[in-house]
C-alpha cells in the first residue's frame, strides 16, 4: 500500500483556477472538445533542494495543487508531468487529490512510485520548463531560470496566486510563503 504524504491548505480569497488555467495556458482544445478543465496546477518547483527524498538522497521536487473547490481524480493515464514538450514523459498515479491538497513528485530519475512519488527525469539548476499535461493537453507550465541569488525554489505567491517568486527556501508540502 502506498503511503503518499498529502496536506490541505487553506487560502482565503483563492483565485479562480479556470481565471489561472485560461491566462497561463491554451485551453481551446479542452473547451471545444467540452471536457471541463483539471484545477491540478503546480505550486512550487524546487531545483536545489536539501531536502531527502524517502531514500535519504537530496533530490529536486516539484509539488502540484488542486486549486479547486472539489476532488479531482487523477486517471491512470490522463496526467502527465514532463521536463520538457514530451506529453507523456512521466504519468502520475491514479489517486484523488481533495479541494486544496498538494501532491509532490519527486524530481530524481528513479522513475517508481514507491512510498512517494519518483519521476524519471531531473531538474536542472541552470533553468528549464517544467510541463503538466492532461489527456496530452497543455495545462500548466512552469519556467525557471538560473540566478545568482541563493533561491533554491520557485513559488506561486501566497497573497497573488498569479505571480510566481524565488524563494530561498523550498516549503515541501507546506504553504508557500
Amino acid at each position: 500500500m502506498r503511503n503518499l504524504v498529502v496536506y490541505v491548505i487553506i487560502v482565503a480569497g483563492f483565485v479562480s483556477c479556470e481565471d489561472v488555467v485560461r491566462e497561463h495556458t491554451n485551453v481551446d482544445e479542452l473547451e471545444s472538445s467540452n471536457e471541463s478543465i483539471p484545477n491540478l496546477l503546480f505550486n512550487e518547483v524546487s531545483f536545489k533542494s536539501s531536502d531527502l527524498n524517502e531514500f535519504g538522497e537530496k533530490s529536486d521536487w516539484i509539488e502540484l495543487i488542486n486549486a479547486s473547490d472539489e476532488d479531482i481524480v487523477l486517471e491512470k493515464g490522463k496526467w502527465c508531468v514532463s521536463d520538457r514538450s514530451d506529453k507523456f514523459k512521466f504519468e502520475l498515479p491514479e489517486m484523488r487529490l481533495a479541494s486544496g491538497e498538494l501532491l509532490v513528485v519527486w524530481c530524481d530519475g528513479y522513475d517508481q512510485i514507491a512510498e512517494d512519488i519518483h519521476a524519471n527525469f531531473k531538474l536542472s539548476a541552470k533553468g528549464e520548463s517544467v510541463y503538466l499535461f492532461y489527456d496530452g493537453n497543455l495545462i500548466d507550465e512552469v519556467t525557471f531560470e538560473e540566478n545568482e541569488e541563493q533561491a533554491v525554489a520557485y513559488a506561486r505567491d501566497s497573497n497573488d496566486f498569479y505571480d510566481w517568486v524565488y524563494v530561498d527556501s523550498g516549503t515541501l508540502n507546506s504553504p508557500n510563503f
